[in-house]
């Protein structure tokens, strides 16, 4: 899905799918990653079975499979920390070429083990002390600014 003109992903359009691995969302407009934008949940039947037959029951457990989030050069300008905070399995996050400008005090509330992140060509001034909160390896942090013409151009689009 990326490379269009995407502005926003509607609530629930990742909802159908079991077993959604990766996310590329790049080069869209996309300004904000709100909560309930990615899967949250996936919906699991199951049987249960008594002495008068089956019935069928529909579970609600937490997305375990998203591994991938790509959501580089969008407009994003804060980092998404509820909306990821869902993803106990993802493992490599791109948010390259945004707007972002301040990483959370409060630290990533991501998965414990990273292979990636990639904040590299934001506006980010300033990397707190507690950014991983002593729980989270990282294999791969890129924070590089690229030169400044680039930026330039894109705020002026």
């Amino acid at each position: 899905m990326g490379a269009n003109d995407i502005t926003e992903i509607p609530q629930n359009v990742f909802a159908d799918f079991r077993r959604l691995l990766k996310v590329n969302l790049d080069e869209n407009l996309i300004k904000e990653l709100k909560p309930y934008a990615l899967p949250r949940y996936v919906q699991q039947c199951c049987h249960v079975y008594n002495a008068r037959g089956s019935t069928q029951i529909f579970l609600l457990l937490p997305c375990r499979s998203l591994l991938t989030l790509s959501l580089a050069n969008n407009l994003v300008s804060s980092f998404p920390l509820e909306a990821l905070s869902h993803l106990p399995a993802l493992t490599w996050l791109t948010l390259r070429g945004n707007y972002i400008e301040n990483i959370p005090t409060s630290g990533l509330a991501l998965a414990r083990h990273m292979d990636k992140i990639d904040l590299g060509e934001n506006f980010i001034t300033d990397v707190p002390h507690n950014m991983f909160n002593g729980t989270l390896t990282v294999n791969d942090l890129n924070l590089v600014r690229e030169e400044e013409g680039r930026n330039e151009k894109r705020l002026s689009n």
